[in-house]
């Protein structure tokens, strides 16, 4: 995702998080399974991770990787996104389309 020239890096590529009108971004999933979203840079896709708004972008939802106090987004919980120490942390998937 950090090579603006490869798929999922480029900001024209309908794989990239970095291209806000994207189709087929990379998904984050709980360890356990559960759908957390699309990480993608578009705020008005209601399953995007940087929508302020939706499910799992907002900072209040429970399923937010964004809520500071929420179970995935939270400094201390172990299966937080923001946590560099958590042993279940999220995961990005590329191409699945199981939801």
């Amino acid at each position: 995702m950090n090579n603006p020239y490869g798929q999922y890096g480029s900001s024209y590529s309908a794989q990239s998080p970095n291209n806000p009108y994207a189709t087929d971004t990379p998904k984050l999933y709980s360890q356990d399974g559960e759908y957390l979203g699309k990480v993608s840079s578009n705020t008005y896709d209601p399953d995007s991770i940087s929508n302020p708004y939706g499910r799992y972008g907002s900072p209040y939802s429970p399923d937010s990787v964004n809520n500071p106090y929420g179970q995935y987004g939270s400094s201390y919980s172990s299966q937080s996104a923001n946590n560099p120490y958590a042993a279940n942390a999220p995961v990005i998937y590329y191409g699945r389309d199981d939801e």
